[in-house]
């Protein structure tokens, strides 16, 4: 696949936050992936177990995600996950995805900063117990505007959702590790539209990275300007 060079001689290694493996083009298109395990307390991904292997046998270096469902206690909801997504020595570290829900049909709890927090505290710390790796936060802009913006939890790497803009503009100075930019594209393979995600660092980084995934990442300049425009199969279908 194609590396993105942006004006400060970064590259951007596109990779997946979930997706199906069966297209063989995939294959040679993906650097790495996260894959949905569960959401909340006790729902679990039909097609993990699946894509795990499947991953695993093409040689993508991957890992698992949580989704918050905000209304079940925080270590109720990381037991669902340890108990869906394996400990593997040479997997990617678990992410924590963290939204705004405010359409939920069953989960009507106003967020508070300081509730939210608390709750992403304990859940990222019984992670990096059980995994032995520093998690990453995956944050939306309102969640991130809402909860994160004042600097909590910045000794944790970031992967942002940002498809307008890039970083900067929505989540300022705030060191980006991961960033999802676009969420409608293409790739040979699939059917429908996809997301898009980058690594922020070189190529040399993100083999550093992928060595020594528990190492809390160290980042400068990632408030710099946008890449080029996105490599065409970077990418995945979203498991939701």
């Amino acid at each position: 696949m194609r590396a993105v060079a942006d004006r400060a001689v970064e590259l951007a290694f596109g990779g997946v936050r979930y997706f199906w493996l069966q297209p063989p083009e995939l294959e040679v298109a993906l650097k790495f992936a996260w894959i949905k395990a569960t959401e909340g307390g006790d729902r679990a991904d039909a097609r993990f177990q699946a894509n795990w292997e499947g991953a695993k046998a093409a040689g993508i270096p991957h890992g698992a995600y949580h989704f918050v469902y905000w209304c079940r206690p925080p270590l109720e909801e990381i037991n669902n996950f340890e108990q869906n997504a394996p400990v593997e020595d040479d997997a990617l570290p678990p992410v924590l995805d963290v939204e705004a829900t405010p359409t939920s049909p069953t989960c009507h709890r106003h967020l508070t900063q300081s509730e939210a927090i608390a709750d992403m505290q304990v859940m990222l710390q019984e992670m990096e117990r059980h995994y032995r790796k520093r998690p990453i936060i995956y944050t939306t802009v309102d969640f991130y505007e809402a909860i994160l913006s004042d600097g909590a939890l910045m000794d944790y790497p970031i992967w942002v959702r940002s498809t307008k803009h890039h970083p900067a503009v929505k989540y300022g100075s705030r060191a980006w590790h991961f960033w999802q930019y676009q969420s409608d594209g293409r790739v040979p393979g699939i059917g429908g539209k996809v997301d898009k995600d980058a690594f922020y660092g070189t190529k040399e980084q993100w083999d550093a990275f992928l060595r020594e995934p528990g190492v809390r990442p160290v980042q400068t300049g990632a408030a710099g300007p946008a890449p080029a425009p996105a490599p065409a199969q970077t990418a995945a279908a979203d498991a939701d």
